[in-house]
């Protein structure tokens, strides 16, 4: 690794840094005899960590170093703390994205992390602790972290440290995840009935997919501008996107579905394949068409391309999670949700599956009391919209 220093930590010897001493490191105390290696780098390519992350429990794209060279693009840097075992072996890490928010400081965000190779109390002490080390270093006020799905492990600890459940949403704590294991009938079957029409109305209606290329990303940005138009939500740059392409799809990272009707894109999903899940990453629409079903016919062009790969798990990547509880209790879509996203991806079957919130840490009393006290007054206003905008993942 081309680290800006490394930290040989044996459990049971708190480490202390020469420029802070940290109040939790008596939590480390411990008679276990584990030799871990920190490695602290704030660069954003490293094809040993991104390589660890495709094959760990709980490995996700959000937390590659490729993808910090994405968010770049939107003015975020890079902490990465990894820990290696005596035989340099990666066995855990996060990596932090960075950035100054005008009225809240530096904002520290570590989004499906941290990962481990196995679980490990000891070692999960040890990268929360180099975390909170990391973030008072560089200057960061409010540290986010939002595990990854099957984290739950780790929030004892995150609790421990101070931190606490984050007032806002980061990234969703819901998706749907479809089985690819089974035969293409039988994911159908769990599909409603209307979804099932409409993918068929489609083939009817004379709606084609086809894979894109590099010059579809022009027609993808088209649409995407038009879904935010139609959502209410700032679109990102094109340079965003286009980084984002040629990082990922030079590596297989990345893919692009084209939905046409009479050789014009209506629809398009771009797609990150990764570890054995396909995550739908975005799909726009240009909001012509409607009656042609074009989105059921590009959801299903990539459960087949995905099943055909052998991929095991398709993710929907991103639902309500308490409009899905209580339309899974009710079997009834509440009207202000008729026309999102939400209903439309349960119509296609799968496991309602939903991950760790947000946990925030504020090392400063009068920030964290200021936060407490003014988060939950001011979360529909324009100032923490502004702010969510800031930290949106997609």
């Amino acid at each position: 690794m081309n680290d800006i220093k490394e930290v040989t930590k044996r459990i049971g010897e708190p480490r202390v840094s020469p420029q802070l001493t940290n109040p939790f490191d008596s939590i480390l105390e411990s008679t276990a005899t584990s030799t871990y290696q920190l490695h602290i780098s704030n660069k954003p390519v490293d094809k040993a960590w991104d390589d660890f992350l495709t094959v760990v429990s709980g490995g996700h794209h959000v937390q590659m170093g490729l993808w910090a060279q994405v968010k770049d693009v939107l003015g975020w840097g890079v902490t990465r703390v990894v820990a290696t075992s005596s035989d340099e072996r990666i066995v855990a890490g996060a990596q932090v994205l960075t950035r100054a928010v005008r009225g809240l400081g530096q904002i520290g965000l570590v989004l499906k992390g941290p990962v481990f190779s196995s679980p490990d109390p000891e070692l999960e002490t040890l990268i929360i602790n180099e975390l909170i080390c990391q973030a008072k270093l560089g200057g960061i006020q409010i540290l986010i972290v939002q595990p990854p799905y099957s984290g739950e492990a780790i929030i004892p600890h995150l609790s421990s440290f101070g931190f606490q459940p984050a007032a806002m949403s980061i990234a969703p704590t819901a998706t749907i995840l479809i089985d690819l294991h089974k035969d293409l009938d039988a994911i159908q079957e769990e599909m409603n009935k209307s979804t099932r029409r409409n993918i068929r109305v489609a083939q009817r209606k004379g709606i084609t997919v086809r894979e894109g290329t590099d010059a579809d990303i022009d027609p993808f940005y088209n649409t995407y501008k038009a879904t935010s138009q139609r959502k209410k939500f700032s679109p990102f740059p094109i340079e965003y996107y286009i980084r984002l392409w040629q990082l990922f799809s030079v590596n297989g990272y990345a893919k692009l579905f084209v939905a046409e009707f009479e050789g014009k894109t209506v629809s398009t999903q771009l797609f990150i394949p990764f570890g054995d899940t396909v995550i739908n990453k975005m799909t726009t629409w240009s909001g012509e068409h409607a009656y042609h079903r074009p989105n059921e016919a590009l959801y299903w062009a990539v459960i087949q391309w995905a099943k055909a790969q052998g991929f095991h798990y398709y993710d929907l990547e991103g639902i309500n999670a308490d409009a899905a509880r209580d339309i899974a209790e009710t079997e009834k879509v509440p009207d202000n949700l008729k026309n999102t996203f939400t209903p439309f991806k349960l119509g296609f079957g799968g496991q309602i599956t939903y991950f760790p919130g947000a946990y925030v840490y504020i090392s400063d009393p009068v920030l964290r009391a200021a936060y407490r006290i003014i988060v939950p007054r001011t979360y529909n206003s324009p100032l923490m919209k502004k702010v969510m905008g800031y930290l949106r993942t997609s």
